[in-house]
């Protein structure tokens, strides 16, 4: 976890609309804890007050914690605190930020057990000791010096929104978007990953007046899949059909332990291009079971495109970045919902087919 410093035109905007700042005091106005990765595939914002009681309920069910959990590394999560018109907002929007001083740890602390308190409870909170002492994971003193001395005042000032209406509870957009209830936001960041994630990669041509593709949903542990790719049947169809045919390859990275990172590193090397992918997925295909067994690290695959050529340094950064995790999460899904039971599965124009009748096959769809 990371601390976001926002630093957008329309942000420049609004702090100079309350007056000129110097450098320092802007970048503490513009300060916002989150969870998740910094620049990850789907950014989940939620607009909300501590004093807001269906905000407080959209806490306690869990829902946004287990969604940015489920997809981690994939999901960014921020709270915008807005505040309410419940009298004590704005002196819980400045213990948070008070928090926020003491870290990001501090912070989802505090933020925690503000909205696990009940509307009762927190309505008792009667003074600034209260709202020092309502973590017992927060230095205490450091944040009632904190709230004493108004640290935080302008920045409470810089994100409250009376136009964020918390009337049906928290606001949430996804990508800037609204979304339409906090319960639809793991559909949302599937859907939202479906429609970020990079073309298929493919071999050959489909022709629109005789489309022919075969599709096979595949991993990099599985030996059969192995056995497939030595046994060339795919690559001597395309070979000889490749004007009239196309090969997609999708990954399913059920199989084994080292899949899912095996997959995701593919997808990272499809970044640079279809001849990066198919080299890289090939020399995958060229190990053998063994020596795919010990790439259980990051540095295997980075090393492995070095050796191929390929940009081993954008390699490394993807990886790190976790920026196709998601995308590895989506296909499985995928292939779960259109019925792929293991690998390898191949298909032609949708229909299953044995992976050494595939010419067979292809050829009859030609019209031979």
């Amino acid at each position: 976890m990371k601390i976001l410093l926002v630093t957008g035109s329309l942000l420049f905007l609004l702090v100079a609309g309350v007056g000129a700042q110097d450098d320092a005091t802007q970048e503490r106005l513009e300060q916002e804890a989150y969870l998740g990765l910094e620049h990850a595939m789907v950014e989940i914002v939620e607009y909300g007050a501590y004093g807001c009681e269906t905000c407080r309920s959209i806490y306690q069910s869990n829902t946004v914690l287990d969604v940015t959990e489920q997809y981690v590394g994939a999901v960014k999560y921020t709270f915008r605190n807005v505040m309410s018109d419940h009298p004590n907002d704005v002196w819980a929007a400045q213990g948070a930020q008070c928090a926020l001083d003491q870290g990001l740890d501090a912070f989802w602390s505090y933020h925690g057990a503000v909205f696990s308190l009940t509307l009762l409870e927190y309505d008792s909170l009667l003074t600034l000791e209260d709202f020092a002492t309502v973590s017992a994971d927060v230095d205490s003193n450091a944040l009632l010096t904190c709230l004493n001395a108004g640290t935080h005042i302008e920045t409470v000032e810089f994100w409250s929104d009376d136009n964020v209406d918390l009337s049906e509870g928290s606001v949430f957009t996804a990508n800037d978007a609204a979304v339409e209830g906090y319960w639809t936001l793991g559909d949302t960041v599937l859907n939202l990953a479906q429609s970020r994630i990079a073309q298929d990669v493919t071999l050959g041509t489909l022709v629109d007046s005789q489309p022919i593709q075969i599709v096979e949903y595949g991993a990099y542990g599985c030996h059969a899949c192995r056995v497939v790719h030595e046994s060339n049947v795919v690559q001597d169809i395309m070979a000889q059909y490749g004007d009239r045919v196309q090969f997609v390859f999708r990954n399913y990275p059920v199989i084994s332990p080292n899949d899912p990172l095996a997959s995701e590193a593919s997808q990272c090397v499809a970044d640079q291009g279809q001849d990066a992918f198919w080299a890289f997925h090939d020399a995958l295909y060229d190990l053998t079971d063994a020596q795919f067994a010990g790439y259980a690290a990051e540095e295997n695959y980075v090393s492995l495109a070095a050796n191929l050529g390929l940009d081993s340094e954008a390699l490394a950064t993807c990886l790190a970045s976790n920026t196709h995790e998601l995308t590895m999460i989506v296909w499985a899904q995928h292939g779960q919902q259109v019925g792929i039971l293991g690998t390898p599965t191949f298909l032609v124009n949708g229909q299953r087919v044995d992976p050494f009748q595939l010419e067979n096959v292809v050829i009859q769809a030609l019209g031979g």
